[in-house]
């Protein structure tokens, strides 16, 4: 009976006297609870990042209204966003 190819085989010894950690973090992937764990904050991570008010990618087009047609400075667009950061929080 054949093995199936597409898994790699881990009784595969080296020839070296260390073991081969290169792979480590890639074989705990292959449990399932870890995997669903690990893509769950990736998943969670992505879209904190995207949906950021304060440096997301939502926040882009209210960077260029208020520079361009409010013209604010730097400083006063900091300023807004810390105001919207705070009111946020609070």
């Amino acid at each position: 009976m054949e093995k199936d190819s597409t898994f790699v085989d881990d009784s595969i010894e080296t020839t070296n006297s260390k073991p081969d950690r290169s792979n480590q973090g890639l074989r705990a992937l292959r449990s399932r609870p870890i995997f669903c764990s690990a893509s769950y904050f990736a998943l969670a991570y992505f879209i904190q990042g995207i949906t950021d008010i304060a440096s997301g990618f939502v926040n882009l087009p209210l960077q260029t209204l208020l520079k361009d047609q409010l013209g604010l400075s730097p400083t006063q667009t900091s300023g807004f966003f810390f105001t919207c950061t705070i009111t946020y929080v609070l």
